[in-house]
């Protein structure tokens, strides 16, 4: 997906990404040196989405339909991560792989409650 194509829905969903990572940044950086080094994955883990999010220009229409109302994000990824064994989020495509996981475990959950 192109940024013009959902401008104001992409706009709100990457101003919400960039907002939930400056605050986990914030966090790390005032953590003692022990706890940064034991979440060296997880802030691996952030970086990379953070610039796939910076940077992409055609982020999936769909992941930004299903988490456009959501609030954080990264935090709802990084579960999804752990909780699937076969996830990485090393390369862009290994993260539009989580992206679609994501779309699709979002549809259900939501199909589930209705």
């Amino acid at each position: 997906m192109k940024r013009k194509d959902h401008p104001e829905k992409e706009k709100e969903l990457l101003k919400k990404v960039q907002t939930e990572y400056e605050l986990f940044r914030y966090r790390m950086l005032l953590s003692p040196v022990r706890e940064v080094y034991n979440a060296c994955r997880v802030i691996c883990f952030y970086e990379c989405l953070h610039e796939y999010f910076k940077y992409c220009e055609k982020i999936s229409s769909d992941f930004i339909n299903v988490s456009a109302g959501e609030e954080q994000v990264l935090a709802q990824l990084w579960g999804l991560y752990l909780e699937n064994e076969y996830l990485r989020a090393d390369t862009w495509d290994e993260i539009e792989g989580m992206l679609n996981t994501y779309v699709v475990e979002q549809k259900q959950k939501k199909a589930g409650e209705q």
